[in-house]
């Protein structure tokens, strides 16, 4: 698969994630509609400045929009413990092309029950860490702790604009 490819489906996945309109995402990015669509459609080469706006605005590395790294955290150590361990927390190999559970319990149980899981589980990792699994489990709550942030977020903004969650 090509690098434009790549781009292309993990554009449209945050935004989807996220909840934006390729219109809002535009706006936030300074570019036509029009232009973010060529990108998801993978009918339009990104330049370097706008690749990096875009990992800036969904505080992903620019190696995983480009489908270099399934890491989407922009922390070096994150990344390189990742790499060293084969470890890959945040987007295992076996939900590839998935929809992950924590996303269909956001569907099925709603924004304040999944904003509990996520703390329940950052405790639960932090807490066993230096027992058990080390740093597996402090990179797994660091995942939980973004999604919490994600969440936390995704409120904000559907509070904002006067949508219940």
């Amino acid at each position: 698969m090509c690098y434009k490819e790549n781009f292309s489906k993990r554009l449209i996945y945050l935004r989807d994630k996220k909840g934006i309109t390729q219109q809002e995402l535009a706006d936030n990015l300074n570019i036509t509609r029009q232009s973010l669509s060529l990108y998801e459609k993978a009918e339009r080469t990104i330049n370097i400045e706008l690749l990096a706006k875009i990992a800036d605005f969904f505080n992903v590395s620019t190696d995983y929009l480009l489908g270099l790294s399934d890491v989407k955290s922009q922390n070096n150590d994150i990344k390189k413990a990742c790499k060293i361990t084969n470890l890959n927390v945040h987007h295992p190999e076996h939900y590839q092309g998935k929809r992950e559970c924590i996303d269909i319990m956001l569907d099925l149980f709603g924004i304040e029950a999944v904003t509990g899981f996520c703390k329940c589980n950052i405790f639960k990792y932090r807490f066993r860490a230096d027992k058990k699994n080390g740093e597996e489990d402090i990179l797994k709550a660091q995942w939980y702790e973004n999604k919490l942030s994600e969440l936390l977020n995704m409120k904000k903004e559907l509070h904002k604009n006067g949508q219940v969650y």
